[in-house]
């Protein structure tokens, strides 16, 4: 053999003899994996089929109207995020359930519970007042005989009115306990069933008693129900407490909650929940009958209403409309058919608990201006917040759904933003509101920058430590001046608790550690150049 042909024969290729095990390995992979996907696809197709059937063929409990809402008023200003709320106490924690209301008779305070109660609250005990309705309590299913106790105010000789969502509107005497009924609850007026009484308020002389009728649809223990279906059923309504009369005094509201009745007794605000506004309505004078918007588009959805020492108006939001952000409520409003959906898969309790928490609570004045708000991120402190009764320099701060009263003193809650031109602090204002403020004479007063808002403590007239409507221009001030410039004190004062929150807030928000808008007027902002949702924080 010659050597040239003794190498071809060496460089040939040996035959790989593990071809054929190789073949057979993979198609028996290939034939496992199909046999793994046909039965996946199988029991899912024979799971999800009649699930599909189901959701076709279940009828939703909701029939959602569509309607729209604006874009939500960015956090920033007087509505800058804080956590001036988490400076709250806890009151009777866990001695009772829900205290949607609250009021006070000297230093006693008054609140209804979700067991039906109404209570007093003397120092660190709680008594029962008188129970409306009859037991057993505690369960959604027997609220309607248990009775749910909402808005509760005081009336001349110091009785006690309570509107309770299913029972009706009642006269409490608060020292025998002896309850009155003035309205029935579920009772028909114009034609509509009272379904869910809500809020009240008295005239001085006890004459006559406003309410509000959020529903004729759905009760209290299905409140979601109405806010995802958002029928414009809602009522405000006139009770005259000598003859006994129920009139309709303004229909076709959109989930009216929380009413307060304005000093000149001729007309009511009321929060209407769903559209994230409130009302000014006319119950008496030459323009009973009418209504105009006192605040649009605020960045949360109003509760009850009540008025502040300082002549303004205190607004309790347990839920805000994130800007930036995202608000599933304003997703849905124009998506009628996602609502039936969800309410045909999940329940209200489990709704419930996919939404966010975030208790804001702000001071509002004539005109929709913004004086300060307090808020608390992920409701930590104060959860569910329903209501803010302010006396003796302290809110107290009721829930619809928390085991506890929240205590803020205001005093050393630190300084808050102050009123503003612009438009993030009057959201929405309502031209014609303006328009009949000058027929009557008044005009929204707007603090120039370096002035101290006057507010009344204990019946006497001067500054509220800390409430400085200058934020700060950053720049530090010399401490040692002369100490009859009181004014020039005061800002120091706002500027050293300026620092403090930003401590509190980069710890909370350490992004914001970057970037801090402290303009002029603005009060302290957070401008984090993200799309940040500050309700999951």
């Amino acid at each position: 053999m010659k050597e040239a042909e003794g190498l071809r024969q060496r460089r040939q290729t040996p035959r790989v003899i593990t071809e054929e095990p190789r073949d057979t390995v993979r198609s028996e992979r290939t034939y496992s994996g199909r046999v793994f996907q046909v039965t996946f696809l199988s029991v899912g197709g024979v799971l999800l089929i009649p699930v599909l059937v189901l959701v076709l063929v279940l009828e939703s409990p909701i029939q959602p109207q569509p309607f729209s809402l604006r874009d939500p008023p960015a956090l920033e200003g007087c509505w800058a995020p804080n956590l001036k709320l988490r400076s709250a106490k806890r009151l009777y924690e866990n001695q009772l359930q829900g205290p949607e209301s609250i009021t006070n008779i000297g230093d006693v305070l008054f609140s209804g519970t979700a067991d039906g109660r109404i209570i007093k609250m003397v120092g660190p005990r709680i008594h029962t007042v008188a129970r409306l309705g009859r037991q057993p309590c505690g369960s959604p299913e027997d609220e309607p005989t248990c009775g749910r106790p909402l808005g509760i105010r005081v009336g001349p000789n110091g009785t006690l009115f309570v509107a309770d969502a299913y029972l009706g509107i009642f006269k409490v005497n608060p020292n025998t306990g002896e309850a009155l009924r003035l309205v029935e609850g579920g009772q028909m007026v114009g034609g509509r069933s009272l379904a869910f009484i809500n809020d009240l308020d008295v005239t001085r002389d006890g004459r006559r008693v406003y309410f509000t009728s959020s529903s004729s649809r759905w009760q209290r223990r299905h409140f979601l129900h109405l806010v995802m279906e958002a029928t414009d059923d809602g009522r405000v309504l006139e009770l005259d407490t000598q003859t006994g009369e129920v009139s309709v005094i303004m229909d076709r509201l959109r989930f009216p909650n929380g009413l307060q009745l304005l000093p000149d007794e001729e007309s009511v605000l009321v929060s209407e929940t769903t559209m994230a506004r409130i009302r000014r309505i006319h119950v008496a004078g030459l323009n009973k009958g009418g209504m105009e918007t006192f605040v649009e588009n605020l960045p949360g959805f109003p509760d009850n209403v009540r008025r502040s020492s300082s002549g303004g108006l205190w607004v309790a939001m347990s839920s805000v409309r994130p800007s930036p952000g995202f608000s599933m409520l304003d997703f849905l409003s124009q998506r009628p058919w996602i609502k039936k959906l969800i309410f045909k898969v999940l329940s209200q309790d489990v709704l419930l608990k996919l939404v966010p928490r975030y208790s804001l609570i702000a001071e509002i004045q004539d005109g929709g201006v913004c004086v300060r708000s307090f808020h608390d991120p992920n409701g930590e402190v104060a959860a569910y917040v329903s209501e803010v009764h302010e006396y003796d320099g302290n809110l107290y701060i009721g829930s619809f759904r928390s085991p506890y009263v929240a205590k803020l003193d205001l005093n050393l809650s630190g300084p808050g933003p102050g009123p503003e031109s612009g438009p993030e602090s009057r959201p929405g204002q309502d031209q014609s509101l303006d328009q009949d403020q000058s027929q009557r004479g008044s005009r929204v007063r707007r603090k120039p920058v370096h002035r101290v808002l006057p507010l009344v403590v204990r019946g006497q007239t001067g500054p509220e430590p800390g409430l400085n409507l200058d934020q700060g221009q950053g720049q530090d001030r010399d401490q040692d001046q002369d100490q009859s410039q009181d004014q020039d004190q005061d800002q120091s004062q706002t500027e050293s608790g300026l620092n403090e929150e930003q401590k509190s807030l980069h710890r909370v928000f350490p992004l914001a550690i970057a970037k801090l808008d402290l303009r002029p007027g603005l009060g302290l902002g957070l401008d984090l150049g993200l799309d940040l949702d500050l309700s999951l924080v």
